[in-house]
């Protein structure tokens, strides 16, 4: 019995569910955006920071579609 619990424990550090995070925060943490000169930016919040609401809403069930046209943010629900 007490090596089941051992065996539990060792299985559940080893099959940890994925880390939740919004698309922005992952964008902000792992993506480079390239400016001139061959020089990277850390993150999106500076460059375009008009594009964080809209790329959260793309993990919406909510929404169907996530629409940025002309600087305008359009969701689109489904009707059922």
């Amino acid at each position: 019995m007490h090596q089941l619990k051992i065996l539990g424990e060792i299985l559940q550090i080893y099959f940890k569910p994925p880390r939740r995070m919004k698309v922005s925060e992952a964008v902000a943490e792992y993506m480079r955006v390239p400016v001139g000169g061959g020089t990277l930016l850390n993150g999106i919040k500076d460059t375009a920071a008009y594009m964080l609401d809209p790329m959260d809403c793309l993990n919406s069930r909510e929404y169907d579609a996530v629409i940025f046209l002309l600087g305008q943010l359009v969701l689109v629900k489904q009707l059922d």
